[in-house]
């Protein structure tokens, strides 16, 4: 919708469009698919993946609690499937529901489902694309630099003032946050005081941007790692269907720990890692069978 030649009226026009329609109730018996994305929000392979199953089917994408709040002491990975359930209800307040999860994302559904199941919503279906419940530990990618770009023997912090791209901002960032303190009670407690006072550092734009959505990781990560360790599961009773990547998970289970969270369960192989694999006619793959999901899942309540 944003390809071609358009004005600056034009771009406006087209994103009331789509922010009407984010805030536009569904009717009850809508085959709509919540989309729940991983804690950054997803790059742009989960942005063409969300546009593939916009074409397809009705698709509103839920919105996770601001870094400020993630940083208060209260918040809990529960708080934060607390707040997308509320927008799900809000956006459908009737019907069953139809919830759909990338990566870190599918826990907060699966979260999500369980409070919503509890306040009397029927979920009729929940869809997960390689999201891992095993509960393993992977290595963290390592990051990689720009293709074309020869590997110098300049320190990093040189190249950044000589010519700086995203990459050395995350790099900058990684050796620079205090990952472990922020962590801790005291870290979060900083944080949220800093965010509080509204506390500026004297840092680029950039900078700043890639700080504050790697301290949002950091703190959705260590929310999911206390919810997971407490978590004492009951089997789900939703039909439950696993897009599984062929990224190699050593120790890891075919099911990645879902055949005790759910008592219906489905797993699709997919081809690619857990980010190529929603690239390209893969990606576009995966939404239209989300969307065919999102059909048949509607056409089994109504017949049940």
């Amino acid at each position: 919708r944003f390809h071609g030649r358009q004005s600056v009226e034009d771009v406006g026009a087209e994103l009331d469009g789509c922010l009407g329609e984010a805030t536009q109730a569904l009717p009850a018996d809508a085959a709509a698919i919540f989309l729940f994305p991983p804690s950054g929000g997803g790059g742009a392979h989960f942005m063409a993946f969300r546009s593939a199953c916009s074409a397809h089917a009705i698709v509103r994408q839920v919105r996770y609690p601001a870094l400020r709040e993630l940083a208060r002491s209260e918040t809990s990975f529960e708080t934060i499937a607390a707040h997308a359930a509320r927008q799900v209800e809000s956006l459908k307040a009737e019907g069953p529901l139809i919830l759909a999860g990338y990566s870190a994302g599918g826990e907060v559904a699966y979260a999500a489902a369980r409070q919503l199941q509890a306040r009397g919503r029927v979920v009729e279906g929940l869809i997960l694309i390689d999201t891992d419940a095993s509960g393993l530990s992977y290595p963290a990618p390592t990051l990689q630099a720009p293709s074309g770009q020869a590997a110098s023997p300049q320190p990093i912090v040189r190249r950044y003032f000589r010519r700086p791209t995203i990459h050395h901002y995350r790099r900058l960032v990684d050796m620079a946050l205090p990952v472990r303190f922020l962590r801790t009670a005291r870290g979060r407690a900083l944080l949220s005081l800093m965010l509080a006072l509204r506390v500026r550092m004297p840092l680029p734009a950039e900078i700043a941007i890639v700080a504050s959505l790697r301290a949002y990781d950091i703190l959705f990560d260590e929310c999911h790692r206390r919810w997971f360790m407490a978590l004492e599961p009951a089997p789900l009773d939703i039909p439950t269907v696993l897009f599984r990547s062929q990224e190699q998970r050593p120790g890891a289970p075919e099911d990645l720990g879902w055949r005790r969270r759910t008592r219906e369960l489905s797993i699709t192989p997919v081809a690619g890692d857990h980010f190529t694999m929603l690239e390209g006619a893969g990606g576009v793959a995966i939404a239209r069978e989300c969307a065919r999901l999102a059909r048949a899942f509607r056409t089994e309540f109504r017949t049940a």
